[in-house]
């Protein structure tokens, strides 16, 4: 059986039947997209909504931890970068002597060759000793070397080398990275022989400590 029309061309039952199955399969395929897009809009919506209700919630959080990061990295290169050269590095001595003519001489070259900016020098001797102008006037003179006159000085609780550090500290701890404080017997050594001072406190491990104690 056949059916027509005046308009449409004459088709068969089951060409019909086909015909109408593959329009509701069609339809059936557009809801199911339809669907679909909703479900992942919707999912979207809410994943968005719910983080952004976490940040709120935790905002002062969030933002003290980036802060905290960023000034810890900011003070990790600030430092590097102060100890990146060794030119930024400034190093000098602190010492007190009395009847050391002997070992003056030995004592200046050695930090010197150390690598040492400077070395001041309290000239504790008794008046009228000996002086120390007479075995290292040419370091005075070009500035190694800086006397101090401490010349029968007995200190305030007779204690002149406390007293003579004490007034060392203050007058140069912001001018140098760094200060030491050795008797003229005293001698720093490393290994290998020829490090320097610099290249010794440029080591990362030396970058936030406040001191270093060597024991003899």
């Amino acid at each position: 059986m056949k059916y027509s029309n005046n308009i449409y061309n004459t088709i068969s039952n089951d060409e019909f039947d086909k015909l109408y199955l593959n329009n509701i399969n069609e339809i059936v395929k557009l809801k199911r997209n339809v669907v679909k897009k909703d479900f992942q809009n919707i999912s979207f919506l809410k994943l968005k909504k719910k983080f952004f209700h976490i940040f709120n919630k935790n905002n002062k959080l969030i933002v003290f931890i980036f802060f905290f990061i960023l000034i810890k990295v900011f003070l990790k290169y600030s430092i590097l970068n102060n100890y990146n050269k060794n030119n930024n590095i400034k190093v000098c001595i602190c010492a007190i002597g009395k009847n050391e003519n002997l070992y003056i001489k030995e004592f200046v070259n050695h930090y010197k060759k150390l690598g040492y900016n400077r070395i001041f020098l309290y000239d504790n001797n008794d008046i009228g000793e000996e002086r120390f102008e007479d075995v290292i006037q040419s370091e005075i003179n070009d500035g190694f070397v800086v006397l101090i006159n401490y010349r029968g000085y007995k200190g305030k609780e007779q204690n002149p080398q406390f007293d003579a550090y004490k007034d060392c500290y203050e007058k140069n701890n912001n001018n140098y990275n760094w200060l030491s404080f050795f008797d003229i017997d005293e001698y720093l050594q490393f290994n290998p022989i020829n490090l320097k001072i610099q290249d010794f406190l440029k080591q990362k491990k030396f970058h936030l400590i406040p001191e270093l104690i060597f024991e003899r």
